[in-house]
């Protein structure tokens, strides 16, 4: 159930779930309030924001490559591993940092002779040379093109 101010109660109110932006970065981090018993799955979740429970959206596997361009003149490339709505997991010989911004191109197997663009993504998460990307700003026609290539995969 939701509450007011953004707030995720469960139905017995004995416990209330609250998102507070982070005054020292982009992230929203959890908030538990009230009794806890019960809620060990939710923690866990939050812990480990790579299961699937936590997913925002379905993803495909897939190979492609992927351009990355961020401050400073930093650039590179990367193989994707999967993409869904909301993000991607790729893999790089780059080093990735935590917060790092990118704008993105991605050459999807879809048959356009030109990349998918991403305004805006971020990497949430790194483990060996893979790292994940959520993206923060796409156009309307470039995530029309990524839901159509997920729905072809199903």
């Amino acid at each position: 159930m939701v509450g007011s101010a953004g707030r995720t109660q469960r139905s017995d109110s004995l416990a209330s779930i609250e998102s507070r932006r982070c005054p020292f970065s982009t992230k929203r981090s959890p908030i538990i309030r009230g009794r806890t018993e019960g809620v060990g799955q939710i923690e866990r979740v939050m812990q480990n924001p790579r299961t699937k429970e936590s997913r925002k959206a379905r993803r495909v596997s897939l190979s492609c490559r992927l351009f990355f361009f961020g401050e400073n003149d930093f650039e590179g490339e990367a193989k994707v591993l999967d993409i869904s709505f909301s993000g991607c997991c790729a893999t790089s010989e780059i080093e990735m940092i935590v917060g790092m911004r990118f704008k993105l191109s991605i050459f999807l197997p879809d048959g356009h002779p030109w990349p998918l663009r991403v305004d805006d993504a971020v990497v949430r998460w790194i483990q060996d040379k893979n790292f994940g990307l959520e993206f923060l700003s796409i156009r309307p026609a470039q995530l029309s093109r990524v839901q159509a290539f997920i729905m072809k995969k199903r």
